[in-house]
């Protein structure tokens, strides 16, 4: 990594490269994700049971944003990152012996909360030791870290499904157990001391956190981004499918962006420290827009990888900046609630963009559905060009 990206790798603390290891040893085994839908489709449900099943897994994130915010900040990062990843990693290995629909059901939401519940904690870790105008070079290799180890998942994982499927969930679990380890020996706890003598004042809680109108548009803004950014998941191939291109042609399409997450993320930050976060923001809504809208004029598997790899740099630019901007907003003993918040962002976007994708896609037929993806993103690209303007004069006026 030194050599690759010798700047962004500088000056990051011991405690993030542990943070970072755990993460990319957990992410090279994340196996769930990817093949649940298998694994249930291998018990026999059907594929509007399996659905409802994988549904339930991305609505746990959504709970899991706010909750595990909660606890970073009053009970402390540490315990957090452990109990959930202990959490994860107990739910992984015991999932495949559940023979119930019900407690399949609940097992799946369960797992879908502790598995996303160590992002806040840890993302707030970064910002407690990790410079403040270094903040989009950690965020970045973070989200560097977890692609690059889904792509090497997807790559052994269906060899070791070969093999069954209680084989991958407990190699998931394992892997996951080792970052709890990890945290829990080589990661010291880094919450904030601040505000725990009563003479500081009384303690702030969520009603801080949501009184915050540049949050607020920031994460109304990103669910909106998120809307058309996660059409991946249903509208694209669905689109593809109708143009009589195969699901290697999709997959192919894909790795496109799996591709160039790990080729370029690493590299981003020297690409945006140096301009306005609501600039970089707006400017990566745009790409997103211009790959999505390209769709209505693909025809061959080229064509939709080219446009995957448009919308793919404009992710490459959102994420760690979106992290950092929401860490330069909190206070330190706010930082998991605020990153809680931008978690649950993410699992609205996760859990809406599917469902209304395909439903506007049947409705509206392929060239107004991408045309209005494109059209979204436009104004999201407005939209933070104005918050970043109302954010800079906030900050005039809390100087003067």
């Amino acid at each position: 990594m030194r050599t690759f990206a010798p700047r962004e790798t500088t000056a990051l603390p011991a405690a993030f490269w542990w943070l970072f290891a755990g993460v990319s040893v957990m992410a090279a085994a994340t196996f769930v994700f990817p093949f649940l839908a298998l694994f249930l489709r291998s018990r026999g449900y059907s594929v509007t049971e399996t659905g409802f099943l994988v549904a339930l897994f991305g609505s746990g994130s959504i709970a899991a944003g706010p909750i595990a915010g909660w606890c970073a900040d009053r009970a402390g990062r540490r315990p957090t990152l452990v109990a959930a990843l202990a959490g994860a990693s107990l739910l992984t290995a015991t999932l495949p012996t559940f023979t119930s629909t019900w407690w399949t059901a609940a097992v799946t939401l369960a797992l879908g909360m502790t598995v996303h519940a160590y992002w806040p904690a840890a993302n707030a870790v970064i910002a407690d030791v990790v410079p403040r105008e270094r903040y989009a070079d950690a965020y970045g290799l973070m989200y560097w870290a977890r692609n690059a180890g889904i792509a090497f998942s997807f790559a052994v994982g269906g060899m070791l499904a070969a093999r069954g499927f209680r084989l991958l969930f407990l190699v998931d679990a394992a892997t996951t157990m080792l970052f709890a380890g990890v945290a829990w020996l080589k990661i010291p706890e880094t919450r904030s001391l601040l505000r725990t003598d009563p003479q500081d004042g009384p303690r702030r809680g969520w009603g801080s956190v949501l009184a915050d109108r540049h949050l607020r548009a920031l994460l109304l803004l990103n669910v909106a981004l998120l809307l058309s950014l996660f059409q991946f998941m249903v509208a694209v191939p669905v689109a593809m499918s109708r143009q009589g291109l195969t699901t290697t042609d999709f997959g192919l399409a894909m790795a496109v962006n799996g591709l160039l997450i790990v080729l370029l993320q690493p590299l981003s930050g020297r690409l945006t420290r140096h301009f306005d976060p609501a600039h970089v923001l707006a400017l990566a809504a745009l790409l997103v827009g211009a790959g999505y809208g390209s769709y209505a004029f693909c025809a061959t598997a080229r064509d939709f990888a080219v446009a995957t790899a448009v919308w793919s740099l404009g992710e490459i630019l959102t994420m760690p900046v979106v992290s950092s901007l929401v860490a330069e907003m909190s206070s330190p003993d706010l930082r998991g609630r605020y990153q809680g918040l931008l978690m649950l962002s993410f699992g609205v976007g996760l859990a809406l963009a599917p469902a209304l994708g395909g439903m506007a896609l049947e409705r509206l037929g392929p060239l107004p559905f991408w045309a209005s993806a494109a059209c979204l993103c436009l104004l999201v690209g407005v939209g933070h060009a104005a918050a970043g303007r109302a954010r800079r004069q906030a900050l005039d006026f809390e100087g003067e």
